[in-house]
């Protein structure tokens, strides 16, 4: 009885270690598209609002979800209270403060860090260049992303669970 019970505990404890993986997984593609719609507003309030950068990334976390918003937050704050920092350098440390916070993969943090560097280098209409450019690349990587993570999701709550059942045999 008591190896049948600790058999179970085992089994679900590794089936739950598999399912927050892959709810990990599933954030990242959640925060692909928060970073992506983050874009679009921060164009919109470039593009047709005329805000200076440190109002529309304020503007643009007011819409976005965490931990995307933090970034945006912190890019305004910089800008707000640092008159000298641009807005790229503002953008870079707001990733650096929140990066552990983000599910991001190396290649997405990659194109996030190299839009945030040509930020604040030429005028309106190369920034809306530059959000443009950065929407594509994450779009596309987020279609990538997709399709690896319905596949890791599986796998990994697949094989979790398979691991449990493999302990609890050789146990027995």
């Amino acid at each position: 009885m008591f190896r049948i019970i600790c058999g179970c505990i085992i089994v679900l404890g590794f089936t739950y270690i598999g399912r927050l993986y892959a709810e990990r997984e599933k954030s990242r593609l959640a925060q692909l598209d928060a970073f992506c719609d983050g874009l679009n507003m921060l164009e919109f309030n470039i593009r047709y609002m005329n805000f200076p950068m440190a109002e529309a990334f304020k503007r643009v976390a007011e819409g976005c979800s965490q931990p995307i918003k933090a970034v945006f937050e912190e890019a305004s704050r910089i800008m707000s209270e640092e008159y000298e920092v641009s807005s790229g350098e503002a953008f870079c440390r707001g990733i650096d403060k929140n990066k552990n916070k983000m599910t991001l993969s190396y290649d997405e943090m990659e194109i996030v860090k190299s839009f945030a560097l040509s930020l604040g280098k030429g005028d309106r209409k190369a920034e809306i260049v530059n959000i443009e450019s950065a929407k594509v690349r994450l779009s596309a990587s987020c279609q990538d992303a997709k399709e690896e993570v319905n596949k890791k999701v599986k796998m990994t709550k697949s094989i979790s669970t398979l691991a449990g059942i493999l302990i609890v045999i050789v146990l027995i």
